[in-house]
């Protein structure tokens, strides 16, 4: 992320969704061509597998740039904003769907792991050509956000400089810290038990049901909720924000994260999907909060490293929250009597803290709307703007430039 934020800013999406993909393919040849060589080279068997994990590696490297291609849509869908972000960060759901399904039809037509990996890399090929031609390039991304916020824009900084551009991000964020330090807490608050749930549902609920069998269903039945996550909230979701604008987005978030904290720790199966469903709605929404809020804070010539700055300063909070609760239950007795209170009682108070922050931050928002009047830019950016408008000292947009802003779409 804090490659293909700057990246963005500077290339596009266009660009980075077909170079992404392509990266995407290169590693899945990679990993493919290890498998393939286990049998041929049986005692290189062991090199040939630190070749396979890092093909896949470079693959993930590859779809995370990728996942900024959606992005150039926004400005190009303004009444449908939500729904292109949602279907933006939905591909990993989605791509779970294919979990239970690929294993199948490989047995079914003889496809070996190996070569299943190389015509998955074709596939990536012929989809970043498509993408490279339907996703907008990033002056025409720039010029239809210029055309819905009614001013220009700062021009496209040409400079390939990655740190530069993400301390340009950090000057923006720190025009509204307290906002985004608000919106940063709630989802981290809340995230770390839902990711500690969704990496952990196997031993959680096997110590729920005193089953392993039963943590073993448990695990599969999230990975089948999380496509249908993917597949059916990201219209659902995304059509709530665009019709009932952000606020509705935080008040279906924390109905979804109160559903969740009163049904995982329930020994049934109908609680087992209920807890599953609203964690993956959940989590999807985060990712698109993230986005939908920063849409409304900075320029869209620096929405790039903003995110990636934003996404950084969840994440590693997140991880160190999960850290923290597993540390929290390696102190109860490893007793058998001691086995469900030792994942429960964390998750639950944890829980009961990450609703409340959370709650209060839905409250603020539906108060009053926490965005600004005018985008957020960068002296760089204004100086730029009052250098091709200075022919012009009355313009709506110098005037607003000389308080360091530009409008942002009603």
């Amino acid at each position: 992320e804090l490659i293909g934020g700057p990246l963005f800013d500077r290339l596009g999406g266009s660009w980075l969704g077909a170079t992404g993909l392509l990266i995407v393919a290169g590693g899945f040849v990679v990993a493919g061509s290890a498998v393939l060589l286990f049998a041929a080279f049986p005692e290189r068997n062991s090199l040939l597998s630190y070749i396979m994990v890092a093909g896949l590696v470079v693959a993930e490297v590859g779809g995370l740039l990728n996942s900024f291609s959606m992005t150039a849509l926004v400005w190009h869908h303004p009444k449908h904003r939500g729904l292109v972000v949602a279907l933006g960060t939905s591909s990993t759901q989605v791509g779970a769907a294919l979990v239970p399904v690929l294993p199948f039809l490989y047995s079914r037509f003889g496809i070996s792991p190996g070569a299943s990996l190389l015509i998955w890399a074709l596939l990536q090929c012929g989809i970043a050509a498509v993408l490279s031609k339907i996703i907008p390039d990033h002056e025409e991304y720039r010029t239809e956000a210029e055309k819905m916020l009614g001013h220009p824009l700062p021009p496209i900084d040409n400079k390939l400089q990655i740190c530069k551009k993400l301390k340009s991000g950090w000057q923006l964020l720190t025009h509204d810290i307290w906002h985004h330090a608000f919106l940063l807490l709630a989802l981290v608050s809340t995230m770390t038990q839902l990711n500690l749930w969704q990496n952990g549902v196997a031993a959680i609920e096997d110590a729920i049901f005193d089953s392993h069998q039963a943590g073993e269903w448990a695990a599969d039945i999230s990975v089948y909720i999380q496509s249908i996550a993917g597949l059916v909230f990201a219209f659902v979701l995304g059509d709530i924000t665009d019709r009932f604008g952000f606020h509705a987005m935080a008040l279906v978030m924390a109905s979804l994260y109160l559903v969740f904290c009163f049904s995982f720790s329930s020994a049934t199966w109908t609680a087992v999907v209920i807890a599953s469903m609203s964690n993956w709605a959940y989590t999807m929404m985060a990712i698109n909060i993230i986005r939908q809020w920063l849409l409304g804070f900075v320029v869209p010539t620096r929405f790039g490293a903003a995110y990636a700055l934003m996404f950084v300063l969840l994440l590693v909070p997140m991880i160190a929250g999960m850290l923290g609760l597993l540390a929290w239950m390696s102190m109860f007795p490893k007793t058998l009597e001691w086995r469900k209170e030792r994942w429960l009682q964390p998750i639950e108070i944890s829980s009961i803290m990450g609703g409340v922050i959370f709650g209060a931050f839905t409250i603020c928002v539906s108060i009053q709307s926490p965005f600004p009047r005018f985008l957020r830019m960068t002296p760089e950016d204004e100086s730029d703007l009052l250098m091709a408008e200075r022919n012009d000292k009355n313009t709506p947009l110098l005037q607003n430039v000389e308080r360091g802003e530009v409008r942002r779409s009603e």
